[in-house]
C-alpha cells in the first residue's frame, strides 16, 4: 500500500470516529409529527341553568357517545362541557368567540382551533320529537367532521 492511500484510509477513519462521536453526542432528533386533527362538540352553559340547557346536554351527550363511537374511541371527535361562568373558563368566550349556552363544534390542530360551527337549531328541536333532535344533531357532526378534514 502506498503513503497516499495509508494517509487517506487514515484521513478517512478519523473522519469516520469524528462522525460516530458527534452522533453519540448529539443523537438524531426526529421532526415534529404533524398537529393531530381533533373536533371537539362543546356544550357551552352557565352556573344558573334552566331545565332546556339541562336537557340538551343531556341528549347531546347521549346521541354523539351512541352514534359516534369509533369516532370518539379513536380522538377524532370529543364531547366537552364547558362552564364559562368559572373564571378559568372564561377565555372560551373571547379567544374562541362562543356564546354561552350554545352546542358548539370546533375542529383543532393540536392546540390551535381552526375551524367552528354553532348548532342553534338544537334550541328549536329539543322539545319535539326526540329521533329528529338525533337526526339534526348527527348529520351536523359528521358533515362538520367530513368537511373539515378536507
Amino acid at each position: 500500500m502506498t503513503a497516499t492511500k495509508s494517509a487517506a484510509r487514515r484521513r478517512f477513519c478519523g473522519y469516520a470516529a469524528i462522525l460516530a462521536a458527534a452522533l453519540m453526542l448529539f443523537p438524531s432528533r426526529s421532526l415534529p409529527a404533524e398537529p393531530q386533527r381533533q373536533v371537539v362538540a362543546y356544550y357551552f352553559h352557565t352556573t344558573i341553568r334552566c331545565a332546556t340547557c339541562l336537557l340538551i346536554e343531556e341528549r347531546s351527550g347521549e346521541v354523539l357517545r351512541e352514534t359516534f363511537v369509533a369516532e370518539i374511541a379513536d380522538g377524532q371527535l370529543r364531547w366537552q362541557t364547558v362552564n364559562v361562568q368559572i373564571p378559568e373558563n372564561r377565555d372560551y368566550l373571547t379567544k374562541l368567540r362562543v356564546r354561552p349556552k350554545s352546542l358548539t363544534l370546533i375542529e383543532y390542530y393540536g392546540d390551535v382551533p381552526t375551524e367552528k360551527k354553532e348548532l342553534p337549531e338544537v334550541w328549536r328541536l329539543i322539545h319535539g320529537d326526540q329521533e329528529t333532535f338525533r337526526r339534526y344533531l348527527t348529520e351536523e357532526v359528521r358533515s362538520f367532521l367530513k368537511t373539515s378534514e378536507d
